[in-house]
């Protein structure tokens, strides 16, 4: 949703369904751990945010990530 302002520690941590992330809005945060080991993840788009904080390891041991969009 639109009104989504962060993702949290470890919210989606060992999701190994999640495949694409499609974020719009006005999500300024990702937190710790996030994607933790989300071993589907492969595209990640991240250009329509206002993206302004990647915490540490947000993407840790999440090797298959082919594509990532940023609005940098």
């Amino acid at each position: 949703p639109k009104n989504v302002t962060s993702i949290g520690t470890n919210a989606f941590y060992l999701n190994h369904q999640l495949k694409t992330v499609n974020i719009l809005g006005n999500l300024t945060e990702i937190g710790s751990e996030a994607f933790y080991n989300c071993g589907a993840l492969t595209k990640i788009d991240l250009s329509k945010t206002s993206l302004k904080t990647l915490s540490d390891r947000c993407f840790y041991n999440t090797y298959c990530i082919s594509r990532l969009c940023c609005g940098i």
